[in-house]
C-alpha cells in the first residue's frame, strides 16, 4: 500500500543502493540541498581504485551476457593495468562460472548490470533505462537507484528466491547477509518480480553473495535474507530518505566520513587540523577514540585535496609558491616487486616456489610492526 505524500527538497538526492549503510547512519550528504564535489570528467583523472573496479565490473558484465571479453579495450578505456585486469578477471570469471553449474543456475534467467529504481514509499521497482554508466539520472525524487551486478530469476511458483551477486574488488571483508546494498537490491527485486509474500515473513527472499576479489585471493561470502528482513530494511530506508529528501538532513559524523562523497563540503569536517586541538588533553578512553575518529576523516580529506591539486596541475600547469618553487609534476618510473606481481608473470606454483627461495636466500626484507589498525572484536580477542 502506497504511503502519503513525501514533502520533498527541490533537485534529486545523491543517495543509491551502494550507499544504503551510509544513508542509515548519516542524511547530510544525500541531501537535494548539498552540492556534493564534481568528480573529473575524464577518466583518466578519477580515483584509481574504483575505476579499476568498474573495469573489473565491466568485463564480468561481457562475460555473462556471453560477449567477447576484450581485456586490451577495457584495460585502455578505463586506464588501468591490463596484466592485473585479466588476472582478476580469469580468476573471478571462472569460479563463478563453476558456482553456478554446480547450482544448476548456468541457464537461469539472469539480469546483468541493470539499473534499477526502488522506492520504499510506493514498494515499487522501476527498470532505468539511461546509456551511461551508472547513469541514475532518470530517477524520481522519492526513488533509491541501484545496480545490480548479477541477479538470478525465481524458480517457477517460487521453487528457488531470487539470486542477488555482488562483486567487490579489495582487502574489506564482507558478511553478505547483512550487507545494507544487498538488501536494497534484494528489496527492489523482489518487488520487480513481484515475490512478495507477507504471508510467510519468515520464508527465504533471497540468496545474496559477495565475490570478494584482490591480487592474491578470492572468496565468496554467501547467506541468505527473508522477506521479514527486507520489510524491516524498507522501513529503515524509507525513514532515512524521508530524512534525506525532507530539506532538514541529519547529520552523524563518525568513523563512517572517510567513505562519504560530501567529506569536502560537509560542516563537521571544514577544518582538519582542528584534530589537533582536539587531541590535547586527551585523558578519558571516549576522548582519544573521538579524536582517532576525526583523525580518519581528515587524513581522507587530505588526500582528496591532494589529489584534486594534483589533477589541476596535470591539466592547467605548474603552481608558483611563495617560496620561489613550483609544485608541478615530476614524472619517474618506478619499479614494484610483490607477491602478487610475481605470481601473476610466473603463475602460482612457479610464483611460490621462486618467493620461497628468495625468502630462503636473504633478499625479502622482513620486519615486525607494530600499527594502528582496525580490527573487529573477534579479532581481537584471538590475538
Amino acid at each position: 500500500m502506497a504511503n502519503a505524500v513525501v514533502p520533498v527538497a527541490k533537485g534529486l538526492h545523491h543517495a543509491s543502493a551502494s550507499k544504503t549503510d551510509l544513508l542509515l547512519i548519516c542524511q547530510y550528504w544525500a541531501s537535494p540541498g548539498v552540492q556534493l564535489p564534481e568528480e573529473p570528467k575524464e577518466i583518466q583523472f578519477q580515483p584509481d581504485i574504483p575505476r579499476f573496479g568498474r573495469a573489473f565490473h565491466k568485463t564480468m558484465e561481457s562475460h555473462l551476457l556471453r560477449e567477447p571479453v576484450l581485456i586490451d579495450d577495457i584495460a585502455a578505456a578505463y586506464f588501468v593495468d591490463r596484466d592485473r585486469l585479466e588476472s582478476y578477471y580469469v580468476r573471478a570469471s571462472k569460479a563463478v562460472d563453476t558456482f553456478l553449474k554446480k547450482q544448476r543456475w548456468y541457464n537461469v534467467g539472469r539480469l546483468v548490470e541493470k539499473k534499477l529504481a526502488y522506492d520504499p514509499f510506493a514498494d515499487t521497482t522501476r527498470v532505468l533505462k539511461s546509456d551511461g554508466e551508472r547513469d541514475y539520472s532518470g530517477r524520481r525524487p522519492t526513488e533509491l537507484p541501484g545496480t545490480a551486478d548479477l541477479a538470478l530469476e525465481p524458480g517457477v511458483n517460487r521453487s528457488r528466491p531470487i539470486v542477488v551477486f555482488d562483486w567487490k574488488s579489495g582487502q574489506s571483508q564482507y558478511d553478505a547477509p547483512k550487507n545494507a546494498q544487498l538488501r536494497t537490491l534484494s528489496l527492489g527485486l523482489t518487488r520487480h518480480w513481484k515475490t512478495v509474500v507477507s504471508a510467510k515473513p519468515k520464508e527465504t527472499a533471497a540468496i545474496v553473495i559477495i565475490v570478494r576479489i584482490d591480487d592474491e585471493f578470492m572468496e565468496m561470502s554467501d547467506g541468505t535474507v527473508d522477506f521479514e528482513t527486507l520489510d524491516s530494511h524498507r522501513v529503515l530506508v524509507r525513514g532515512a530518505l524521508r530524512k534525506a529528501i525532507s530539506g532538514i538532513p541529519a547529520l552523524h559524523p563518525g568513523m563512517h566520513c572517510r567513505y562519504c562523497p560530501g567529506l569536502e563540503v560537509c560542516p563537521a569536517h571544514q577544518n582538519p587540523l582542528s584534530v589537533v586541538d582536539a587531541s590535547e588533553g586527551m585523558m578519558e578512553p571516549a576522548q582519544v577514540a573521538h579524536a582517532y575518529t576525526r583523525l580518519v576523516a581528515a587524513e581522507n580529506l587530505l588526500k582528496k585535496v591532494r589529489k584534486r591539486i594534483t589533477d589541476y596541475v596535470e591539466m592547467n600547469g605548474p603552481l608558483a609558491l611563495d617560496n620561489g618553487k613550483y609544485a608541478d609534476l615530476v614524472e619517474y618510473d618506478e619499479e614494484n616487486l610483490s607477491k602478487a606481481s610475481i605470481n601473476r608473470a610466473l603463475g602460482k606454483l612457479e610464483g611460490e616456489t621462486l618467493i620461497s627461495e628468495l625468502r630462503d636466500r636473504g633478499c625479502i626484507d622482513s620486519k615486525h610492526v607494530k600499527q594502528l589498525r582496525e580490527v573487529s572484536n573477534l579479532d581481537r580477542k584471538k590475538r
